[in-house]
């Protein structure tokens, strides 16, 4: 065994892969020497009973170690049933009466811990955390230890720590940290040093971090040459077709190949150069692609032949997945540089906008993102936050008033003016466009011939008003639009729909006079929409979780809105709480009867978001007195 083991740590220096093997084996044997005879067969070991009996081997193997001998008792099926009973109330597990005891003083992990330290009244359970511990110091009261680390300017963790050590003096609790002991002191070549850290500062170079020599030290190098060694890299100077290559990335630069890939091939062992430089061979995943004549391996290939100084491969890859596919289109310079953008400030000349934040110490994405939005005043572009979001607030306003004015010259409205018209949110308005171009229908009751393309003119879109033009919108309305929504809204009014309770959000409304279901749960709830479903049953979304119910379910909701998942009881145990309240061998066609005067079950949600089929106490009891009544029992 031992010489196994110790080829086993020779072989492999991943200490993970290392530990894990080992576990493996040590498992294994555990497991084997375990002889049993059970139903006339002979088992070597728990792992073959397991197996055969097809029960999970760490089940046998832990009913093993806790003194089951027993071979019926070793291959029992686990008890899965997690139901508990408390203060009258069922629960599904455990976990499920935690969170129902939780409270936002006392969250469910509390609750937990609190029931495993033995408590199980309700208020032992839910008392509320005392986090804040009230402090009195020279006659001040603290609410917190907090507020006490912060009025002595003393680190909270540290006041904290001290807390719950015990400390209470004011003295101690606020004395200042000392400084930390020093570590024991090493002798090394002859010199004693106080700590390892003084050693590991003393052999630091300006090209080897004390902290890079303490990782060498723990990984077991003592050696003063190998602790002291350069961090940097390595250079490996190459001489290929009369030139001479400082370094493998000079080599890889030159042959316009990856440095990672050539740096990967040399410490592969690799030396030829021009094995270094050979081409990757294009793996099979790679789809061949024709353009414009030419054959390319790849599309990366394809984009890296199409890149220009202004335009790099990976700009040409997100152009291509939206579907561009114009040469023009593809390969036209960035919209943005930095470096294209002079300012003129206070004298001084800036080179580009990096320069500009760099000198100002303001974060060039701050003022990168206010100069596309059409800030280009450079005392506006240094303005702290919130004065800039008021001013581009106040900008929008009239870039809005500006491109209204255009839209009415045109006879059509925007998406601005008809969200302030029909009392709905901009952004709605806006996904509801976009999806009826695509052409889904959307409830709203506009309809695809509302919707116009505008055609800007060169004139229009040169005004000085017009600072930020992404704010120009594609599509306009004409003015009918306002009146199919209006129209759509009083129709949906007119239906007085009532709330289906028990559904949580309470997004979904029952209209009497189509028998039909209702919701506004998309969006911000200003839009009503008609929801269908197959074969009489009705899909809701409640908490992320589909579940149908059939229609009839959903009136009985509506007509029993206080009949609740917990009240019922479900239609096995009805029946079988029948047949021993009547007798069922001794009066069999009696309890016939009494199945058949049950009113119709109940379809409810419980907390699990599973459907719950049953009858009420109130209605079993009924049914049952009245058949007793009827037959004299």
């Amino acid at each position: 065994m031992q010489q196994k083991n110790a080829s086993l740590f020779q072989k492999n220096t991943n200490t993970k892969k290392i530990r894990k093997k080992y576990l493996t084996r040590v498992f294994q044997m555990k497991l084997k020497n375990k002889r049993i005879n059970y139903n006339g067969k002979h088992y070597n070991s728990l792992s073959q009973l397991a197996r055969d009996y097809n029960i999970s081997i760490p089940t046998i193997q832990t009913r093993w170690q806790k003194g089951i001998r027993n071979p019926e008792e070793l291959i029992a099926i686990p008890n899965l049933n997690k139901k508990i009973i408390w203060e009258g109330k069922e629960y599904q597990s455990k976990k499920d009466l935690f969170r129902h005891l939780a409270t936002p003083d006392c969250s469910a992990s509390l609750v937990e811990q609190r029931w495993y330290e033995g408590l199980r009244t309700r208020k032992e359970l839910t008392r509320p955390n005392q986090m804040h511990h009230k402090v009195i110091v020279n006659g001040h009261e603290y609410n917190s230890l907090a507020e006490l680390a912060k009025a002595y300017n003393l680190p909270k963790a540290l006041i904290k720590k001290r807390w719950y050590r015990g400390i209470r003096e004011p003295h101690k609790l606020l004395c200042p940290n000392p400084i930390s002991k020093q570590g024991k002191p090493i002798t090394w070549e002859g010199k004693t040093f106080i700590s390892y850290k003084a050693l590991f500062q003393y052999l630091s170079t300006p090209t080897c971090s004390w902290e890079l020599i303490k990782n060498r030290w723990k990984n077991g190098i003592r050696d003063k040459e190998r602790l002291t060694a350069s961090s940097q890299k390595i250079l490996h100077p190459v001489s290929f077709q009369g030139k001479h290559f400082t370094s493998l990335g000079a080599l890889a630069r030159e042959f316009n190949i990856s440095s990672d890939l050539v740096r990967s091939r040399w410490q592969r062992g690799i030396r030829n150069p021009k094995e270094l430089i050979e081409p990757t061979i294009a793996s099979s995943t790679a789809k061949p692609i024709d353009w414009h004549g030419k054959k390319f391996p790849s599309q990366i290939d394809l984009f890296k032949y199409l890149a220009t100084p202004e335009c790099n491969w990976k700009l040409i890859r997100t152009r291509w997945y939206k579907g561009i596919r114009d040469e023009k289109k593809l390969v036209a310079p960035a919209k943005f540089k930095s470096q294209s953008i002079k300012i003129s400030y206070q004298g001084q000349n800036y080179k580009s906008l990096k320069d500009f934040a760099r000198n100002f110490d303001i974060s060039y994405s701050a003022v990168k993102g206010r100069w596309q939005k059409g800030i280009h005043d450079p005392e506006q572009l240094l303005n702290p936050v919130q004065e800039s979001k008021d001013f581009l607030i106040q900008q929008k306003h009239e870039i809005i008033e500006y491109i209204n004015e255009i839209l009415q010259k045109k006879g059509l409205i925007s998406p601005y003016e008809l969200a302030n018209k029909v009392y709905l949110p901009h952004k709605l308005l806006k996904s509801v466009g976009k999806d009826i171009i695509r052409g889904q229908n959307r409830r709203i009751g506009i309809k695809r011939s509302d919707i116009v393309e505008v055609k800007y003119t060169d004139a229009e879109l040169s005004d000085p008003r017009l600072i930020n033009s992404k704010l120009l919108p594609k599509y306009a309305y004409r003015m009918s639009a306002i009146d199919h929504i209006n129209s759509k809204s009083r129709e949906v009014v007119e239906k007085e729909l009532k709330i289906i309770p028990q559904l949580t959000g309470s997004h979904y409304f029952w209209d009497e006079s189509s028998q039909s279901v209702w919701s506004n749960a998309r969006g911000t709830g200003s839009i009503f929409y008609k929801i269908n479903g197959a074969n009489n049953h009705i899909p809701f979304r409640i908490d992320n979780h589909k579940i149908e119910l059939p229609k009839s379910s959903v009136l009985d909701l509506i007509a029993y809105p206080n009949i609740f998942a917990s009240d019922l009881i479900l239609c096995k145990n009805a029946k079988n709480i029948i047949t021993e309240e009547l007798n069922a061998s001794e009066y069999a066609n009696i309890t016939k009867k009494a199945y058949a005067l049950l009113p119709k079950a109940h379809h409810r949600i419980d907390n699990n978001y599973k459907i719950k089929v049953g009858w009420t106490k109130k209605e079993l009891s009924d049914v049952i007195e009245q058949v007793k009544k009827q037959n004299n029992i």
